[in-house]
Parts: structure tokens; sequence; C-alpha cells
């Protein structure tokens, strides 16, 4: 009876095991619930393994952990009341890699998930993106918080958490070596640089060299620099700048002293086909270590603050023209890089005087690290001459006037020369009808007042110098006792077309001859005149000079015999003291003219006298009434005095035997 009972208990504990069991949700492992478990596709990056605390529990033991079945009575829930159970739908969690490569190393991205804690290599990790190199194992594992799941999570028997773990292996990369950075031409203090910066990445060390050289090339022209930049390896950066090829610098100031194409040689800078000048046209600069770095470089082209050459400059001066109160002056401007010359003297920029009567030759040249502007003007010839308005005679004048029946000029001679230009202050009056030609020495001006003034006779006319009274005029002569009209004595004076005062300068001067009035005849009384006497005239040049070169002139002297004192000899219009006139060299004037007008003359009444103060002390020409020089008549007075003498002694004081 008890076999039986027993048998029928095991029956009915069979059944009802069988019942819960079909009633019950299903477990994919011993400790992980089938419906929450989502199924991996096959891939090659992440390799899930179980974590070490998750090995299955012994089976007497794994009831107490597992997940019980689905509850479909509350016998059931009351059951299970004391098990923990998830209730956070599944969260998407995937660490994401990347592989590495030549220029960086991989990584793995750990999503940043609520409720989820992140272990690398068993350390506990942020979220975010971890670095992995080349040949890294990394072990990830996630970690979900006592109620949440992660898709494909086991359940730690120890804990009660849901964890899963991935397996990351990066692969290797074989990389080729490579040369990264720059090159550039650049402008130091005015001198032209080769600025490089280069870095070597060559990780798996294949490179064939650790030397950095370079060259500059163009066409077939090169430039290898040595020694080269330096040694270089994975990872390392030579960095540095070198002076273009042909351009040097002082050693001490650092300042630019040589560039390519260049040369100094006389002092100066000048161009040249040497000295690396065909790199100006740019170059290849290549860097080599195998690998290598190329760039394409322009000579620096320089900015105002710095010029990679013989820097052109521009010579300039300004100059202010002579006015009638001051000379002229140029200012040489204050260049840097330019030496100013005057006459072929150096002299410092600054304003100096000009001259009224030099030529001020100035030159510019370049010093230092300078060149002139070749389109710059480098060469003056400056003159600053004194206008026409400074030096001059504004102010004079010539007037005919009528004084006790004789014709005079008055003159006023006023000399404008405030740099002292005029050659002479002797000034003279000089009179013309366009054919005929006669000078009148009116004498020196004054240095102080530069001034001169006085009056002079016609030419032609003559006073008697005690009494004043006329007894010349030009266009008359007395002849026989009788005053007569002639072409000659200066007749064509009274009708002249110019009359200029000359000192040097000159001027024009409107003159006239004047006209007669009631109270002044300037014509001779008309009718015979009585004459008391008839006398001889005579002017002769020594044939020599004076040791000072003056010439002696004789007056008055016929045939051994002086007749000066009977009648007025005039010097240069001034009345002669002596017999015996010194002249100084030029042109002189003499004229004669009776003492009283029933007085007559025997001879020649002017003459022209050219002193040289040479060897011929000159030329004496006798004027004829014309006006004109003529000879020939001495002779015909001493034929005449041979009639006549002994008269003219019987009626006249005796003469002095020369």
């Amino acid at each position: 009876m008890l076999k039986k009972s027993v048998a029928t208990l095991v029956a009915f504990l069979l059944a009802l095991g069988l019942s819960i069991a079909a009633l019950s949700p299903s477990y994919a492992d011993d400790a992980t619930p089938t419906e929450p478990v989502a199924t991996e596709s096959p891939s090659s990056e992440p390799q899930e393994e179980p974590a070490a605390d998750e090995s299955p529990a012994p089976a007497e033991e794994d009831a107490g952990d597992e997940a019980p079945p689905a509850q479909t009575s509350s016998a059931a829930r009351s059951a299970s009341a004391a098990t923990s159970y998830p209730t956070t739908p599944p969260a998407q969690v995937d660490p994401i890699p990347t592989d590495p490569t030549c220029e960086s190393d991989g990584s793995i991205l750990l999503p940043d998930v609520a409720g989820v804690t992140w272990y690398v290599n068993g350390t506990v990790t942020a979220a975010g993106t971890v670095p992995a190199a080349a040949g890294d194992n990394i072990v990830v594992k996630a970690e979900a918080a006592s109620d949440g799941v992660i898709p494909g999570a086991t359940r730690d028997s120890r804990t009660g958490k849901w964890t899963r773990t991935w397996t990351f292996s990066m692969p290797f990369v074989e990389c080729e070596p490579e040369l990264t950075g720059e090159i550039s031409a650049i402008c130091l203090n005015d001198a032209p640089y080769i600025h490089y910066s280069v870095t070597l990445i060559d990780p798996d060390h294949l490179s064939t060299s650790d030397q950095a050289v370079l060259t500059l090339a163009a066409g077939s022209d090169s430039f290898t620099y040595s020694p080269a930049l330096g040694t270089i390896t994975d990872g390392t950066t030579l960095e540095g700048d070198l002076l273009w090829p042909g351009a040097s610098v002082d050693p001490i100031t650092g300042e630019a002293n040589g560039w390519p194409g260049w040369e100094y040689a006389g002092g100066v800078w000048q161009e040249t086909t040497g000295n690396y000048a065909w790199s100006r046209d740019g170059v290849t600069a290549t860097i080599a270590v195998n690998p290598e770095l190329v760039a394409s470089l322009e000579y620096p082209p320089g900015n105002p603050d710095c010029y990679p050459g013989p820097q052109e400059v521009t010579p300039t001066l300004t100059t202010v023209e002579t006015d009638c109160d001051a000379v002229g002056t140029y200012t040489l401007d204050d260049i840097e890089g330019i030496q100013w010359w005057v006459d072929g003297v150096p002299v410092d920029p600054d304003t100096y005087p000009g001259s009224i009567s030099a030529t001020a030759h100035v030159t510019a040249t370049a010093t230092g690290p300078y060149v002139l502007d070749p389109d710059a003007t480098t060469s003056w010839d400056l003159d600053f001459p004194v206008g026409e308005d400074c030096l001059g005679l504004v102010g004079s004048s010539a007037t005919g006037t009528c004084e006790a029946g004789s014709p005079w000029i008055h003159y006023q001679v006023v000399l404008t020369d405030p740099f002292g230009e005029a050659t002479s202050h002797d000034a003279e009056l000089i009179m013309s009808d366009g054919t005929n030609t006669v000078t009148i020495p009116l004498g020196t001006i004054d240095p102080t007042t530069l001034s001169l003034s006085g009056d002079v006779l016609w030419p032609g006319a003559s006073i008697d110098p005690v009494t004043g009274e006329p007894n010349g005029w030009p266009g008359w002569e007395l002849v026989d006792g009788e005053w007569q009209e002639t072409t000659g004595n200066y007749a064509w004076t009274r009708s002249i077309t110019s009359a200029t005062i000359s000192v040097n300068p000159t001027m024009t001067v409107a003159l006239a001859y004047p006209t007669a009035s009631p109270d002044c005849l300037l014509d001779p009384p008309s009718g015979e005149l009585p004459t008391d006497g008839l006398f001889p005239t005579s002017a002769t040049l020594s044939e020599q000079c004076t040791t000072d070169g003056s010439g002696v002139l004789t007056l008055g002297l016929v045939d051994g015999v002086s007749f000066f004192e009977d009648v007025n000899y005039f010097v240069d219009g001034v009345p002669a003291a002596s017999s015996t006139v010194y002249l100084s060299k030029g042109v002189h004037q003499v004229t004669v003219t009776t003492k009283s007008p029933t007085d007559g003359l025997d001879g020649p009444t002017a003459w022209q006298i050219v002193v040289t103060g040479g060897q011929t002390c000159g030329q004496l020409d006798t004027l004829a009434l014309t006006g004109a020089p003529t000879g020939g008549w001495i002779a015909a007075v001493g034929a005449l005095l041979a009639i006549v003498a002994g008269a003219v002694l019987a009626r006249k004081r005796p003469r002095t035997e020369a």
C-alpha cells in the first residue's frame, strides 16, 4: 500500500513539474533569460568573451541566480517575490573601433549610455574616445546598473549585474616614410634667407638616410648647402634659416653686405652675372632624406622694412633763383645712401649759396648698401645768373639843353648793381645817326652812391674858357672870319637817331639837340667877324708809351713853336691844362676851339686817339669836318706857316721855342 502511495505521489509531482515547465519562460544560458538576449551576427572586429566571474555555477547553486519562469498565477508570483529581475528596455551599447593609420593611432569610441559603466582592460573608463595604437589588444566591458539590461549581456552570479565584453586587436599599418613641412624665401634685416621647417614621419623606419640635405636648382645651375641641415628620424623636426646663395652679412652687426647678382667695385654696387645671379629668377628647393620635400621659391621681393639687395635711391635737390636781394641757393637733400659732390669735392647734405659768375657742378653717388635708381638724375650744372632788372641803369638820363648860347648835354647816371657785376664804373655817352658815331666820356661813377651827374658840351660846340662865351657850334665853321654852315664839325649830331649811356650795362636814352629860344641862340652870329688872329692847331701822339702804358700827347706844337696858349684844347671834353697830356689806354677824343670869336683856327679841330699801351703806343686819327678821321694836313700846315708865321708872331705874343 505504501509503495503504491509513493508511486502515486511521484507521478503527481512529475505531472506538476511538467505543467510548471510548460508555463515558465525559456533561458539561453543558465543565467540569461531567453527573451532579452540579442543575437549577434558574426564579425571580425570585436570578439565577445565571457567574463571571468560569469562561469556557470554548479547546478545546485544556479537556482538562486537565474531568473524564474514567467508567473502565471498569484502563487507563482508569491514564490518568486525574493528574486530581482531586469525591468529597463535593452540599450544599444556597442563600442566603435577606428583602425590606426600612418598619420595617427587608432581609437575606440565608448558610447555615453545612461546606466552603463565602461571598463578598459579592467579599469573603469569614462565614455568617449580611447586611444588604441597599432598592435594593441584591448578588452572592453560594459556593465549595466542593477535595473538595466545590455543586449547580449550575461549576468554576474555574484553581483547580479549584467555585463558584456569585447576584445579589439588593433591591426598594424605599413607606412611609407614622409617628409612634411615647408620651405620658404624670406627677407631678414635686408638679407635673403631660406626658411625651412620639416618633420620626418617614418614609424616603420623605412627611410634610407637620416641626413637632411637642402639643394637649390634652376635649369642647369644648382647649389647644395653644406653641411647638411642635421640628423632627422621619425617624429624629428628640423627648423632654421639659411642665407640665400651669394648673400652675406656682417658677422658682428648682422647687417647685409652682399647679395646674389651684385658685386662691390670702384666704391659702388654693380650688377653682375656672377655671384649666383641665376638664383634671383626663382629656384626649386629640395630637402632630401628619402623621402624629400620640394618647393618652388621666388627671390624674396622685399618690403619697406626689408630689401634683400642694394636698395635703389633717388638723389634730389632744390634750387632758389637769384633775385635782386640775394644770390640764389641750392639745397642737397639728406637721403640715406647718397653722397653729394660739388665741383669734385664731397660735401654734406645742406643748403649752399650759388654763384652769379661760376657754374656749380653737382653730382650724387651711392654709398653703403645702396645703388642709384637707373632713371634718376645724378648730375646737375647749376647757374644763378642775375636778372636783367638787377643790373641796369634805371633812372639814368641825358638831356640836351641850351646854356648861354651853347648846346650842352646834362646827364644823370644811376647804376643798379647789387652783386658788383658791372665790369667798369666809367660812364660814356654814345651818339649815332646810323652812319656816324661819337663817344663822349662822362666820368667815373661814385662807388658809394653808384651815381654820376654833370654837363658836357655838345660835340662840335665850344666856349671861351675864360669868359664862357660860345665860340663854336656843331655844323658851323669859321671861314675867312665868316661863319658858314658845314657838313663837318659834328653837323650830323644835330639830328641823331640814338643815344646810349654805357657803363656795362647800357641804357638807351632820349636825347635830342636842344631847341633855341630868344634868350638862347644856338647858331653863331651872322655876318663877317673881325679876325684878330689865325692860329695853327696840332696834336701829336708819341710812338712809344711810358712804362705804365700811358700815351704822351703833345698839343699845339707846330714846327717847334707852341700855339697851345692861344687856343682851347679839350681832351675827352675836359680842358687840357698843359700842352703835354698823358692818356690812359683806351679811346680818347681831342677837340680845339678859339679863345675869341674873332680868332680863327688853321688846321684840324678834332682828333680821335686810341692808346693801346703796347710796343706801338697807339694811333691818332684826324677827324675831318664831316667827323670822320683823315690825315695829310700837317704838311699843308707847315707850308702855310711859312707864309703867315711872321704875321702871326707880329700880332700875337712871342712863342716859346720847343
